[in-house]
């Protein structure tokens, strides 16, 4: 994304399409879910959306902190904060997803978000760069997150930006010789169309790939 000037509440210059994914919550994965919001499906977990992109294999950003309708919310976050999603997001993708996804194939970025206290914000360092963030299931938090709930008006606040990239043969650690198709936590197949996720099955995978093969030898 180019360097531009976020301001809560203010429109998010990109809208969904098949390229394109906004999200108010940063939940990675269904473990950082609820069980009502689970149940409620209030809301769909990151995952389903990276492992999309990763099989469209093409270009694609997710936005964590901007509203379905295009209205800047931003996440209240210090550099534990950043530390824990990054350290979430690495597991997430290298230990839940098959295969393991490559870390050439994903960046990482957090955009800064202007709000009425900016002008007072000053980052602080991590207080514990050496100690392992802690994923726990809901209502249990790591103690960053702890950290984070009173300080929430007057911390930076920051759009979480996911980027994926397409699959390269020569970077593959895998050894794949055609893109694979990912599954995510649920151990579950997603590709993207405008706009929106589906799931698909062994079935269509399998099609799918013989239909890669063939654009590949035409």
């Amino acid at each position: 994304m180019e360097e531009k000037r976020l301001v809560q509440g203010n429109d998010f210059p990109f809208e969904e399409s098949a390229e394109v994914e906004l999200k108010a919550h940063n939940r990675l994965s269904f473990s950082q879910l609820t069980q009502t919001e689970i149940e409620k499906k209030l809301f769909q977990p990151c995952s389903r959306t990276i492992c999309a992109f990763l099989n469209r294999n093409h270009e694609c950003d997710l936005y964590l902190g901007v509203r379905d309708d295009g209205r800047i919310v931003g996440h209240p976050m210090f550099s534990d904060q950043m530390d824990h999603f990054r350290q979430n997001l690495v597991r997430l993708l290298t230990e839940e997803f098959s295969p393991p996804v490559d870390d050439y194939r994903y960046s990482l970025h957090f955009i800064p978000v202007e709000t009425e206290n900016s002008t007072f914000i000053v980052d602080v360092p991590a207080v514990s760069i050496q100690e392992k963030h802690i994923l726990l299931a809901p209502p249990n938090q790591c103690y960053c997150e702890k950290a984070i709930q009173s300080k929430k008006d007057t911390a930076p606040h920051y759009v979480i930006q996911i980027h994926i990239k397409s699959w390269k043969k020569d970077r593959d650690t895998n050894k794949f010789e055609i893109w694979p198709y990912y599954m995510n936590e649920e151990e579950k197949c997603f590709t993207r169309y405008t706009g929106s996720n589906q799931e698909i099955n062994h079935l269509q995978v399998v099609t799918n790939t013989f239909t890669d093969l063939r654009s590949l030898s035409t």
